[in-house]
């Protein structure tokens, strides 16, 4: 039952596991419209794009590197 149980949580979290979670380091003006840098555990960094500020950019992304897309 513990084989089991851990074969469970193992397919589990690594169904998860593409979602590396980045932090926000640093914002700044480009051409009239704001940039955030942010930094994941993994070594790479996204740059995305702010339309209203510190509003619209939050502190923290979930990114997939494989699928280039956000997550939820």
């Amino acid at each position: 039952m513990k084989k089991i149980l851990l074969a469970v949580c193992t397919i589990a979290a690594l169904a998860h596991s593409y979602c590396e979670i980045g932090s926000r380091q640093t914002m700044y003006w480009n051409g009239g419209h704001q940039e955030a840098v942010y930094k994941f555990s993994n070594g790479q960094s996204f740059v995305l794009t702010c339309r209203d500020g510190y509003n619209s950019c939050p502190y923290t992304i979930r990114y997939d590197f494989w699928r280039g897309e956000f997550c939820n």
